[in-house]
């Protein structure tokens, strides 16, 4: 059995003298729910477009299932998409849309109403409610269904969604991320989800690549990114950082703050720490504890967002703590393996 539905190995693609991606290597799993996840303009759109054969490559190999489809046209890969737009058919209604791809194959009439009654099912719509309403007359999350029970009707072997859930409200897109994956789950199909949402990414995602300017970042579990970021870029663009400039000493940094304990240390001499705002405890239960006076609280329901004076330097911190104010003093800290170090 093919262990990798999609292998991008050493891809480069190039709009004049712009160079779009640059050395793509990328392997994603069968079965894998992954994401490729980046600001405008890093390359995301371009990779799914070069999987799907809308556009091919100027050096690298692209497979899929293992056959190599770097320069095979789209009809021949044997790949489903989602758009943002949904590029539902308006004048059709859900059973035909669904029905689309199957009709284009030919199967006979008896396989197609099996088929699209088993899809909207999957997707959670009840064939015998949605089946002949029109697309005008779905809401967007249903619409969102539709467009997904389409694309997954023909069985691909890859499913290639390019930012699906961008138009929806906050609450939608919530729900639909957690539908999104119990589809998923349940089809067993492999997913690659284009997305610049953080949330979308580490949420859904079993495995994610991070995008900058055309090259891969990292790759990892979004625990993995999160927790352990390879570079200043993946642990500024995934969550919030707390960075402070540092140099080396001996075991230890100096930086405005005070004298910094950490648990390692790289060869550069100048140094940028890196601590997440929730590995922050308030109080003097840390390794590093510094003094500092409150700038800004932010109540956020269960808990608050503070911003610490320390030296001139501000600290952003999350806690559960309550009854702090803005210019209360207050000692705050953490452990030395709670931080990154990162190059200067």
């Amino acid at each position: 059995m093919v262990e990798f539905a999609v292998e991008l190995d050493g891809v480069s693609k190039k709009y004049g003298n712009f160079e779009a991606v640059s050395n793509i290597k990328i392997s994603i799993r069968r079965g894998e729910f992954f994401s490729i996840l980046g600001p405008s303009g890093s390359g995301k759109t371009t990779i799914l477009r070069l999987i799907a054969g809308l556009i091919f490559p100027d050096s690298g190999l692209i497979k899929i299932m293992g056959q190599n489809c770097t320069f095979i046209p789209p009809y021949k890969r044997n790949i489903g998409m989602v758009f943002q737009d949904l590029a539902l058919f308006p004048h059709l209604n859900v059973f035909e849309n669904v029905a689309y791809g199957l009709r284009i194959r030919k199967l006979p009439e008896i396989e197609i109403k099996r088929k699209v009654c088993e899809w909207l099912e999957i997707v959670n719509l009840d064939p015998k409610i949605f089946s002949r309403r029109k697309i005008n007359q779905l809401s967007g999350g249903q619409q969102q269904r539709v467009a997904i029970a389409r694309a997954l009707a023909i069985e691909p072997s890859v499913l290639l969604l390019d930012e699906p859930l961008g138009s929806l409200d906050l609450k939608l897109r919530q729900h639909m991320m957690s539908e999104l994956k119990k589809i998923q789950r349940t089809v067993k199909t492999t997913f690659v989800y284009v997305t610049h949402d953080q949330s979308e990414a580490l949420v859904m995602s079993d495995r994610l690549a991070v995008m900058n300017q055309g090259k891969v970042e990292q790759v990892g579990s979004p625990i993995e990114v999160y927790e352990k970021p390879q570079t200043r870029f993946v642990a500024e663009f995934i969550g919030e950082m707390n960075f402070i400039p540092a140099e080396v000493c001996e075991d230890h940094l100096l930086s405005e703050l005070g004298k910094i304990k950490v648990s390692k240390i790289n060869g550069a001499k100048k140094v940028v720490l890196g601590v997440r705002p929730e590995k922050i405890k308030v109080g003097n239960k840390a390794e590093n504890v510094f003094r500092g006076k409150i700038e800004e609280v932010t109540y956020l329901g269960g808990f608050l967002k503070i911003k610490v004076n320390v030296n001139g330097v501000k600290i952003k911190c999350i806690t559960s703590s309550n009854g702090l104010r803005e210019e209360d003093e207050i000692e705050i800290g953490w452990n030395s393996e709670e931080a990154i170090v990162f190059e200067a």
